[in-house]
């Protein structure tokens, strides 16, 4: 039976390495590219985009559990 891994998903919750990365030069580009407001606020925007993300993903215990690691 083939199955997808799940992780090739965008909207997964468990992303695999590289996605993460790009996800997180997206983030980190993207609010660097705004550039109208202090260096301060963007990294405020910058903190808190990529918590967001974290918060949306496994954490690595789930990752362990799922043998993904």
């Amino acid at each position: 039976m083939n199955t997808i891994d799940p992780r090739e998903y965008s909207f997964s919750r468990f992303p695999k390495h590289d996605r993460i990365n790009s996800e997180m030069h997206n983030i980190i580009s993207k609010n660097i590219s705004i550039g109208h407001e202090h260096a301060r606020e963007t990294l405020d925007d910058v903190i808190a985009d990529l918590v967001r993300y974290r918060d949306n993903i496994a954490t690595p215990d789930e990752y362990l559990e799922k043998n993904y690691l």
